[in-house]
């Protein structure tokens, strides 16, 4: 391998000697380095990637999920009664100040 190892300078001529010596073992680590980022890079992308089936056609409507709670508001002589989701608040009329109860309910099947 031409360059590997130093040439002797005789000293007779004023040039330079032409083969240098380099040193290859970076270069060989940069290389390894990159093959294995685009490898790894590689795979990545087929890992991540989507699996779409085309028909052709436009795609179908997805239904929409509602949900509901019951909420039921009775008005009797003493005030308001609110229930919701098995529990129950009492709400009295605003005569004098007092303070609410919150009682649980049975659910209904």
């Amino acid at each position: 391998m031409a360059g590997a190892a130093p040439q002797e300078h005789t000293g007779r001529s004023g040039k330079k000697p032409l083969d240098a010596e380099l040193n290859l073992v970076p270069f060989i680590d940069l290389l390894s380095c990159c093959i294995s980022f685009l490898l790894i890079t590689a795979v990545w992308t087929q890992i991540a990637g989507l699996q779409v089936a085309s028909s052709g056609g436009p795609p179908e409507p997805q239904p929409k999920q509602e949900s509901t709670i019951e909420v039921r508001l009775l008005l009797n002589d003493k005030g308001y009664q609110l229930m919701m989701a098995g529990a129950s608040l009492d709400i009295p009329k605003l005569t004098r100040p007092s303070t609410w109860r919150i009682r649980t309910i049975p659910s209904e099947a």
